[in-house]
């Protein structure tokens, strides 16, 4: 079963029962813009040639069982969007296709039924992208965090980095983490209470913009 839900404007959730379909759909799309492997970001890679990278010499792959919840937006879209396509990447772009208007910008996130903590996230990543009053105040957050405490700043960066972000998407994953992140996560970040302070502030941006656009 998937449900398909529209969150804000322009946002598509695609929530699956398992995490076997919902991997299948988002994976190559996800890992074009987001891989640490120089072989598959920004690489039209193929299917086969995307199980290869991640398989390991004994041919174990943990890829699928890394991730909670997958994002994309529509720039990264155009660039990947294969002529060769699986039958549950042709499922979710036909899902796209019908409930959003493609020519415009949008974002599409993907997550298991029934976990609120990895949609919460993936909105705060949809509003970095769409919102431009919201990803104004968060890079003013997060530069006010970093000059006044740079060292906290780098560690928790170096942490995202360590579980496996890519460089390009570290600052927002950090603002998503500390928007949303429950305590657990974020000590997988390094949370100390002394970045508590910003933690409130993301927390409150990402409120008022998903209460107003949830609005329009």
């Amino acid at each position: 079963m998937i449900q398909i839900i529209k969150p804000i404007p322009q946002c598509l959730l695609v929530q699956f029962e398992n995490k076997s379909d919902l991997s299948l759909c988002f994976c190559r799309v996800q890992e074009f813009h987001e891989s640490k492997l120089a072989n598959i970001k920004g690489v039209p890679a193929s299917f086969a040639d995307f199980i290869y990278a991640h398989m390991d010499s004994k041919g174990a792959i943990t890829y699928f069982q890394e991730w909670e919840g997958y994002n994309f937006n529509d720039k990264v879209w155009r660039k990947w969007l294969p002529w060769e396509r699986t039958k549950h990447e042709k499922d979710l772009i036909a899902i796209m296709e019908d409930e959003l208007d493609i020519r415009a910008p949008f974002y599409v996130i993907g997550t298991l039924i029934g976990d609120n903590d990895t949609v919460n996230h993936e909105l705060a990543h949809a509003l970095w992208y769409l919102d431009s009053n919201y990803h104004k105040m968060a890079r003013a957050i997060l530069k006010t965090f970093k000059e006044n405490d740079c060292f906290d700043y780098g560690r928790m960066l170096k942490a995202l980095s360590n579980m496996g972000y890519h460089d390009d998407v570290l600052e927002d994953e950090l603002q998503a983490y500390m928007s949303t992140g429950t305590i657990a996560e974020l000590r997988e970040i390094d949370f100390h209470e002394v970045v508590k302070p910003y933690v409130n502030r993301f927390r409150s941006n990402f409120k008022g913009a998903l209460n107003e656009q949830q609005t329009v």
